[in-house]
């Protein structure tokens, strides 16, 4: 009789917040710097890499890191 090993069974969970930071940033940010380029420059290839590289200077501001340090501080207190 064959022996089965059992593999472990992993689950992954994605905070809401990341998800939110994902679609505001990425998505939102990033399609308007597309279009905004895109209509300063009219390149197509311009827009597209200054939407990836704007959104990316995005994630490393001292602004988005003060709202990302403030998301574990509840004003109600426990205990």
């Amino acid at each position: 009789m064959v022996e089965r090993k059992q593999r472990p069974f992993i689950f992954v969970t994605i905070r809401a917040s990341t998800i939110r930071k994902i679609i505001i940033l990425d998505f939102i940010a990033g399609t308007g710097l597309y279009y905004l380029i895109k209509l300063a420059t009219a390149s197509v290839l311009l827009g597209t890499m200054g939407s990836a590289v704007g959104t990316e200077v995005m994630k490393r501001i001292p602004v988005t890191r003060m709202f990302q340090l403030n998301q574990g501080i509840s004003p109600v207190k426990k205990g």
